[in-house]
């Protein structure tokens, strides 16, 4: 009987045992898969959408760059690579004392310093500006003198027959003489046309500086630039820039100069909801590497690259020496900057830390905690790093930076200045956020290239993705108001903001008329079109002008000048005018004019 009862408590005994292992068991799979899981996402499950009711609206739709990250996991080489951001990211020459500069990341925005031989104080700015084609004062053609012209299409970049096709196009775009930009870098400027979602990308700018000098003799009263694009996608079609997904052959990564650019219209609407463009000195360079050594140890080491969602590889034609050599790096830093401290434009890093890290940041620093403002922007951008990451877009000179829109538009200088940004000392507005054991890269997307390849590296693609294999899927986000978002200044509209539902049309131009005259500033002469204003029940935006039945221009108001015509042939001009809501009028009806000259002097009727 005593035996009994001891092998019946020993059989407990042992079911305890195995119970408590099973137990125990579970909960060390339940551990595992945590730590796992925290290696790849944030710890914190909210990711991106925090504002409610928000109103900025971010440019190209649903694009890579405008998708979270907190569910996409690690890249394989995630450490490697963050510690190459983190210490090489401003150029150093590996000493000791070097070490201050590594993680900092600064925002590229600075004010215009006016000295006596640079009024506009321009000369030493990086920036680029962007300005809305609403406020365009003429309709201006262009010469570049760098990269061809894609304004006129296809024919600009494909055609043979001359390079008049390529870098002296016949179409025109909109333009202000007072549109300026820092020139201290690329002097490139932005023009948005909200009415058809067009963009222009102009690099190269140089203001005050004649044609004639900058591109040439013979090209008139030209605007002129290294390079000057509008936005078409790889069929050369216009493309709408609110919603276009894909790449532009435009700036380092091949994506468009406004992709990821921070605009302070955004910081005022309360978020951040894009990758964060950076500039970095350390990009990759060639000789580029082979299809069998992209993803081994070669690659990084002995070969450079760029991966997706770059649609080119900046530097393949010169190897990292030569790039030193380039942006003249002292012998020390260049020794330094061997293949194996650079990295692939188009890599995605973000920081893994939660909104309790970032208050306890910004509580750390003094400047942050006296400016309300400029701490919630500073929070603002610390968690678009953490939702949204950071893209490395561009080379640098010497330091990391987040690209945003420039100061010397005045509208967006006003607009930075009321988030807090208000001189070049918040330019450091991230010191101290970024740690290395914080830093990771983003797993590349997957891009499907115009030939089909399917390829995680730079090419001219027409769809990007993450695909299942790179997302972890732990979490969920549920769009909500942040309890750490204070109360904002409403928010500022950087553009005009139309109703879709206006369907009235603005009257039709009367008093159209064309004529010649002799314009002894340009020392040419020009059909003149004078019209009277039209009428709208929102207001006319501006005026679309054809010439034998392709639009010539659209300025926003009359008369206008064509220098653009050739003697003794027959031209058609229409005027209709256009409201803020893309509404046209009726075209007014049609002025056939010829011009005949003896000698020097030019006459010209109506037919």
């Amino acid at each position: 009987m005593k035996l009994q009862k001891n092998t019946k408590k020993s059989l407990l005994t042992k079911k305890r045992v195995v119970i408590l292992t099973l137990c125990f068991a579970v909960i060390g799979a339940i551990l595992v898969t945590a730590s796992r899981a925290a290696t790849t996402t944030t710890p914190n499950a909210q990711c991106g959408a925090r504002v409610s009711n928000y109103t900025y609206k971010v440019p190209f739709g649903n694009a890579i760059w405008n998708q979270t990250v907190c569910n996409v996991a690690k890249d394989s080489r995630s450490a490697e690579y963050a510690e190459r951001l983190y210490k090489w990211g401003n150029l150093n020459d590996g000493s000791a004392g070097s070490e201050a500069l590594w993680g900092d990341l600064s925002i590229s925005a600075a004010f215009p310093k006016p000295t006596a031989t640079d009024p506009d104080g321009l000369s030493t700015l990086f920036s680029r500006n962007v300005y809305n084609a609403k406020d365009a004062t003429v309709q201006k053609l262009v010469q570049t003198t760098v990269a061809p012209s894609n304004l006129d299409g296809s024919k600009s970049v494909n055609s043979s027959d001359n390079d008049r096709l390529k870098y002296l196009p016949d179409t025109r775009i909109p333009w202000n003489p007072n549109w300026l930009t820092g020139e201290a870098g690329d002097n490139e400027i932005i023009i948005l046309d909200e009415v058809n979602g067009r963009i222009y990308e102009i690099s190269g700018y140089k203001r005050g500086l004649a044609a004639t000098t900058q591109c040439g003799p013979f090209v008139g009263d030209r605007l002129c630039a290294y390079s000057v694009k509008v936005g078409r996608d790889s069929k050369g079609n216009y493309f709408d820039y609110r919603t276009y997904e894909g790449p532009f052959n435009s700036r380092g990564i091949g994506l468009s100069q406004y992709a990821t650019l921070t605009t302070p219209q955004e910081i005022a609407a309360g978020e951040i909801r894009h990758a964060l463009g950076i500039a970095i000195p350390n990009t990759a360079a060639g000789p580029v590497c082979s299809l069998e050594q992209q993803g081994t140890a070669a690659e990084g080491t002995l070969c450079g690259t760029a991966v997706a969602p770059a649609s080119k590889f900046e530097f393949n034609a010169i190897n990292a020496a030569e790039k030193a050599k380039r942006y003249n790096y002292t012998p020390s830093v260049a020794a330094t900057y061997t293949q194996n401290k650079l990295i692939p434009e188009g890599m995605r890093f973000a920081l893994n830390i939660d909104d309790a890290y970032i208050e306890n940041w910004i509580n750390s620093r003094a400047d942050l905690k006296a400016n309300a403002r400029k701490a919630q922007t500073a929070r603002i951008f610390a968690k678009a790093l953490k939702d949204y990451g950071m893209i490395v877009a561009d080379t640098s000179g010497n330091k990391s930076r987040v690209q945003v829109a420039g100061m010397v538009n005045p509208v967006t200088r006003d607009a930075w200045k009321s988030v807090g940004v208000e001189t070049d000392a918040d330019t450091n507005l991230l010191e101290g956020l970024i740690k290395l054991d914080r830093l990771y890269v983003v797993s590349q997307p997957t891009v499907t290239c115009i030939d089909g390849k399917v390829s995680t590296y730079y090419c001219d693609w027409t769809k990007a993705e993450y695909t299942q294999s790179t997302i972890n899927t732990v979490q969920t986000q549920t769009p909500s108001t942040s309890t750490t978002t204070p109360t904002l200044p409403a928010p500022m509209s950087m553009t005009a903001t139309t109703s879709s539902s206006d369907k009235t049309a603005p009257t039709m131009p009367s008093g159209f008329n064309v004529s010649m005259t002799y314009d002894w500033t340009k020392l040419k002469y020009a059909y003149v079109l004078n019209w009277s204003a039209s009428s709208d029940n929102v207001g006319v935006y501006r005026y679309v002008i054809k010439r034998n039945g392709l639009s010539l221009a659209t300025p926003s108001k009359g008369p206008y000048k064509d220098f653009g015509f050739k003697s003794g042939q027959t031209y058609e001009y229409s005027v209709q005018a256009q409201d803020l809501a893309g509404n046209l009028s009726v075209a007014t009806p049609s002025i056939k004019i010829k011009d005949s000259c003896a000698l020097i002097f030019c006459t010209a009727t109506v037919q």
